[in-house]
């Protein structure tokens, strides 16, 4: 496995620690991502998170699966509209053009443009 840890599974470290934290009467907002990081066990933990889990997915991949789904809703293709919700058909155009949209319309509006 690479070194390199990716960010999702450092957040959910620090989550769950900062959980584990407050259930025995600690702080519970002591670790951070940044602060996993630090340490060989935050390290090794969030390694392991990453191995084990599935990384979140992307509100935006949600959002898009959502709109093209309800066109497919609009046109009567209920079992297409359910496949797209489901995440089975994230590669198809239809769904990749609309990511790239919504990510573009986020772009437009952070530069005042929209």
């Amino acid at each position: 496995m690479s070194d390199e840890i990716p960010q999702w599974a450092l957040e959910r470290a620090a989550e769950l620690a900062n959980k584990e934290a407050g259930e025995v009467g600690a702080a519970s907002d002591a670790y951070t991502p940044d602060g996993v990081a630090c340490t060989y066990i935050g390290r090794t933990f969030a390694r392991y998170i990453a191995q084990h889990e599935e990384p979140p997915v992307d509100p935006l991949l949600i959002e898009a699966r959502e709109i093209v789904a309800r066109h497919e809703d609009s046109l009567g293709f209920d079992e297409d509209a359910k496949s797209t919700r489901a995440g089975d058909v994230d590669s198809c155009e239809s769904v990749q053009f609309t990511l790239t949209g919504l990510r573009r319309g986020i772009e437009l509006g952070k530069a005042g443009a929209a």
